[in-house]
């Protein structure tokens, strides 16, 4: 029981820390990706640790990936936001001409 709290733990504690650092300038967005992630892994431990979904493995691995996958959602935003991937696509097309 306690690896499954310690999971969603790890999970929550890397993502708001780097979102921490990484939406320095960004407080609005950081904030909303902060208290997403953290809802998400504490519905996560409530729900994995009830024993009425001690058999429901896909569910489990189903808030994990989720929470995961939240939790990558900001850096797809910040590569966006500040130009990253275009700038990655332009350098990928010079090289090719």
């Amino acid at each position: 029981m306690c690896d499954y709290i310690g999971i969603f733990s790890m999970i929550m504690g890397s993502a708001v820390s780097a979102l921490h650092f990484s939406f320095h300038c960004f407080w609005v967005e950081r904030t909303v990706y902060q208290i997403g992630i953290v809802g998400i892994c504490v519905m996560g431990v409530v729900l994995v640790t009830q024993p009425k979904f001690e058999e429901h493995h896909t569910l489990k691995l189903l808030f994990y990936l989720t929470s995961v996958s939240v939790s990558a959602l900001p850096i797809a935003h910040m590569a966006v936001t500040l130009g990253y991937i275009f700038e990655f696509l332009q350098k990928k097309k010079k090289k090719k001409n």
